[in-house]
């Protein structure tokens, strides 16, 4: 009778002890996540990801539509109005250079400023004439610009923020996990971006017209560096770095 008992309440404690096993397996893959989605410093960086996929797709969307209507352009000529926009990403490398030296904060708000005044700017384009197609090229070589000074600095700035979450001991014992997550999130909200800029502009340009858009675009660009400013990392951490070094 008391061995039916034993052996009852050890078959108990024993399943007891593999639900609870993986409740915390379960918590210590989730911690990782939450513990990103909890960052804020993270959180301004998939933020200003998924404006700049967004303020990218939103032109990539209207400007075809807009020489075509404005200056009678036809495939080629759409097609080719699309070198200076994609030209400045070649700079790629330079950007990180000065990313590494300054950390992200002052390179996406100087692109984010930089692309609010041209899409602002971009409602001067209004004639068929060979000023206005030398200024919308120039605006959009300037647009391309500013959004790469946005894109690289962000990208950089999740590795960095995984690394200090890592030291600080703030995404838990799966650390090996985050780099994933965080990538994951990062595709994400630039998946996100380059869906709700077609719908924005697309709707924006049929029902409000081609100035109405870009005054919108060069808003939405113009708030994007509130948050920047607020949590994105100015300076390297210098002392934890010295510190675990040290340590």
């Amino acid at each position: 009778m008391f061995e039916e008992n034993a052996s009852v309440k050890s078959a108990v404690s024993d399943e007891d002890y593999r639900q609870s096993t993986k409740v915390k397996n379960w918590r210590g893959r989730l911690w990782p996540l939450i513990a990103l989605l909890l960052s804020s410093r993270l959180a301004a960086d998939l933020f200003g990801c998924l404006v700049q996929a967004t303020l990218f797709t939103s032109f990539e969307s209207i400007l075809p539509l807009q020489v075509r209507e404005t200056f009678h352009w036809g495939s080629l000529g759409a097609g080719l109005v699309f070198l200076p926009l994609t030209l400045p990403a070649l700079i790629s490398p330079l950007v990180g250079g000065i990313t590494d030296r300054y950390q992200a904060r002052w390179p996406c708000i100087m692109g984010f400023a930089l692309a609010a005044l041209s899409f602002v700017l971009l409602r001067l384009v209004a004639g068929d004439t060979v000023k206005d197609k030398i200024v919308l090229c120039f605006l959009v070589a300037i647009v391309g610009l500013a959004l790469t000074l946005v894109l690289i600095p962000l990208m950089a700035d999740i590795i960095l923020t995984v690394n200090e979450m890592e030291a600080t001991g703030r995404v838990g014992s799966s650390a090996a996990g985050a780099y994933g997550q965080a990538y994951a999130l990062f595709n994400m909200s630039y998946a996100a971006g380059s869906a709700i800029g077609p719908l924005l502009a697309g709707l924006l340009k049929v029902h409000m017209g081609w100035k109405a858009t870009t005054l919108a675009l060069g808003c939405l660009s113009g708030v994007s560096i509130i948050p920047i400013a607020l949590w994105v990392r100015a300076s390297k951490p210098t002392e934890a770095i010295d510190n675990k070094s040290t340590a």
